[in-house]
């Protein structure tokens, strides 16, 4: 039953016996009738505290999705010209104008701020994008089927033959990352307000998280399912390049004929959607020679784009990162991360007059769908 439901058959009640307790003449009767009563009206009472509590808690969380609240956080806040320690008590008067009262209204950011830094963190890396993205707080359990059997025909009067079909559930445990940043109190005394403070964190902070993922998802991930590795490997991720399920993550040799094998690949792909090719630099360069090489009579652009379209590509991704990763083809969605909420803290360190601030994620990534990926072997750069 809903809290107001439960609410208005407590008033039913109440006027029920109050009208009893008009109408009776008998003392006893009127003696277990008030005391009833008083019962009822406690019960009242403690409804109405649980409601204004619901609403206040609502209201809340609708003022957190304002403008108004990134406007009262802007405004309250507070910058030290002498420390550069920002002041979060103005901004803790408005929370509990609004319903909310927190011991540290720092770690209350109104909503827009906090899908600010996600959508920075997404769009920010157009690998990224190629990811499908949830937020469950780091938690991804993943149930396989599989089974190399093929469809039968019956025979009348045979026995139907038992066919074998494997359904595997794993668990990655997911990881903290996070940047921690620290400047000096000179720096902090020039930026005047908030918006270039926030500006500081989406570009350094978050650009860091960013490029962290991508090296996890493609390279760097070396979890096992279910935590089975030592301490030190289980990062959270298990990358392209460590997967071990070749029905995810398939390999075509790419040492001889690298546009070759790239037509290969493609072939591989069974799942629908999207298909980039993510490459570094000198993988696009190799490419573009090895195709002038093979048709010299034929102007090959060097565009991104022109790659692209020449195998049927929807795209190609240059990687910027240092991780030495090869050729991919990544079909949209066949790679997951979960990431949760981020969280940040900021504190001031007085013995060496520096401003801290963190940001952090709990995360985990793995291959998601079979035939979506396909590494392109080549030799070590």
């Amino acid at each position: 039953m809903k809290l107001i439901d439960k609410l208005e058959a407590v008033e039913n009640s109440i006027v029920e016996l109050q009208n009893k307790i008009e109408n009776s003449q008998d003392v006893a009767e009127l003696k277990g009738f008030t005391h009833e009563l008083n019962a009822l009206q406690a019960q009242k009472q403690a409804l109405s505290e649980v409601e204004a509590v619901t609403e206040n808690s609502a209201k809340t969380e609708d003022y957190l999705s304002t403008d108004k609240a990134v406007e009262d956080f802007k405004n309250s806040l507070v910058v030290d010209r002498k420390s550069g320690k920002a002041d979060y008590q103005g901004w803790g008067k408005k929370l509990a104008e609004n319903g909310l009262t927190v011991e540290d209204p720092a770690k209350v950011l109104p909503r827009k701020l906090v899908q600010e830094i996600q959508t920075a963190l997404i769009d920010s890396n157009e690998i990224l994008k190629l990811a499908k993205i949830t937020h469950n707080n780091g938690v991804i359990v993943m149930r396989d089927l599989t089974s190399d059997d093929v469809a039968r025909v019956h025979q009348e009067g045979e026995t139907k033959v038992i066919q074998n079909s494997k359904i595997k559930s794993s668990l990655v445990e997911p990881r903290q990352i996070y940047v921690r940043h620290g400047f000096g109190a000179l720096s902090a005394k020039l930026l005047e307000d908030f918006d270039d403070i926030f500006q500081e964190l989406v570009d350094e902070s978050v650009q860091k998280i960013t490029n962290k993922v991508v090296d996890l998802m493609l390279f760097e991930g070396t979890a096992t399912p279910n935590a089975t590795g030592s301490g030190a490997t289980e990062n959270g991720f298990i990358s392209i390049k460590n997967e071990s399920d070749t029905g995810k993550v398939i390999h075509v040799d790419g040492k001889t004929d690298l546009p070759g094998a790239i037509e290969m690949a493609i072939d591989e792909l069974t799942q629908p959607g999207k298909k980039y090719l993510v490459v570094t630099k000198k993988q696009k360069h190799a490419i573009v020679k090895a195709l002038r090489v093979r048709q010299p009579n034929v102007n090959y652009s060097s565009s991104n784009d022109a790659i692209a379209a020449e195998f049927g590509l929807d795209g190609l991704i240059l990687y910027r990162g240092t991780a030495k990763i090869k050729p991919t083809i990544i079909t949209e969605g066949s790679y997951v991360i979960d990431m949760g909420p981020f969280d940040r803290v900021e504190q001031f360190r007085i013995e060496n007059n520096t401003e801290d601030l963190l940001i952090e994620t709990i995360a985990t990534g793995r291959t998601l769908r079979y035939g979506g990926i396909v590494v392109i072997d080549i030799a070590d750069e």
